[in-house]
């Protein structure tokens, strides 16, 4: 059989297969129509194709649009602060005299065309201190006091010049800075440290600052002298610095140095967090719900808290006036008036704020302390 009678027979074969399915389908060409639907989905690939490299365009245009969007919304964002802070300016020199009691002129400044910058200033009186001030639009700072706490340690006695060890520095803005560094070796080298530190204090008067940066060093660590105004005991300043060593040797593992009297009387965290029969007691602070907290007076030795938590126990019930202000408080039969800064138990009166020890015998309350965790459970039946 020749080649081309080969493939006669082939297509003869072929037209008969296909004449055999429209008979069987009615006379309905699948055949025709398989090929059909192989273009038709052909032509539905290349189209998903195009379609697809449409999408992936379409989705990078729209990534850079948004990383255009975001760093031009920033901008205009900082923009609008810029704005806001040029704006926004200070009348240093009034404030300084407000708030601080300083009463100086300028004598020299170095500036740009918003008045920020540098300025000198010279105070007005008896012995006047030439200080530095650094503006910038509704802020600034100024060394002042460093400049104060160099004069009374340079004009103290010697015993006080032994007991601490003077720094100075000027910062990249010119600000003088200064302080003083004592050494400890046990907690009773604190009292001492302290008396020289409040003899400084008292001889500076109202030129005092409360920030000065008065330091105690001792086994590695660093503590500020802390004196919450001009006329804070040598005691409760003492009794401060004695209270943050201990917390933070025994937080960090290290009670060898203490006696167990010393543990007793000065572990006591700053702040604990209060709860009532178990249960976290909340106050609002800044229209924010956060957890009501004892802080510790180093002048009582004992926690103080807001009366107006007690309102959380079932059988207390505290009245308020239009302020929100604590009037009255009355558990079971006995009502207390509240105002004044001091318990008067014989006249029925307690304070806005009261010693925690207090609640003994106000409300018959167990304390429950745990220091480690920082917790007081005030347990009432």
């Amino acid at each position: 059989m020749g080649r081309e009678q080969d493939w006669k027979e082939i297509e003869k074969t072929q037209l008969n297969y296909e004449q055999g399915l429209k008979d069987q389908y009615k006379g309905i060409d699948i055949v025709k129509i398989s090929k059909e639907n192989r273009k038709t989905i052909h032509k539905i690939k290349k189209i998903n194709a195009k379609a697809d490299k449409l999408v992936r365009a379409l989705l990078i245009w729209y990534v850079i649009f948004l990383i255009l969007l975001i760093i031009f919304g920033t901008h205009i964002y900082i923009m609008y602060l810029n704005n806001i802070k040029n704006r926004v300016n200070i009348d240093f020199i009034a404030d300084l005299k407000d708030c601080y009691g300083i009463n100086a002129k300028v004598i020299e400044k170095d500036i740009d065309k918003s008045g920020n910058g540098k300025y000198v200033l010279k105070s007005k009186e008896k012995k006047p201190i030439e200080f530095i001030v650094i503006k910038k639009f509704g802020s600034y700072t100024f060394d002042y006091f460093d400049r104060i706490l160099k004069c009374e340690y340079e004009n103290s006695s010697n015993d006080i010049k032994q007991t601490f060890e003077p720094h100075e520095d000027t910062n990249v803005n010119g600000e003088f800075k200064y302080n003083l560094n004592a050494n400890a070796s046990s907690l009773s080298d604190i009292d001492n440290i302290v008396h020289k530190y409040v003899q400084m204090r008292d001889n500076a008067g109202k030129h005092f600052g409360y920030n000065w940066n008065v330091n105690i060093n001792f086994d590695g660590m660093t503590e500020k002298i802390w004196s919450m105004g001009s006329n804070e005991d040598e005691e409760s300043i003492a009794r401060r610095v004695k209270c943050e060593y201990v917390v933070a040797k025994v937080n960090g593992g290290d009670n060898t140095k203490f006696t167990a009297e010393e543990i007793t009387r000065y572990y006591k965290p700053y702040s604990l967090k209060v709860f009532i029969n178990g249960k976290e007691v909340y106050t609002t602070i800044m229209n924010q719900q956060v957890q009501q907290t004892a802080l510790y007076s180093y002048s009582e030795e004992d926690y103080t808290m807001p009366i107006s938590a007690l309102g959380e126990i079932e059988v207390v019930q505290i009245t308020y006036n239009k302020y929100s202000m604590p009037l009255e408080l009355t558990f079971k039969d006995k009502t207390y008036k509240i105002g004044g800064s001091t318990v008067d138990l014989g006249n029925s009166t307690i304070p806005t704020y009261v010693e925690v020890q207090t609640l003994k015998q106000i409300i018959g309350a167990k304390l429950e302390f745990n220091y480690k965790e920082q917790k007081l459970n005030i347990v009432v039946k």
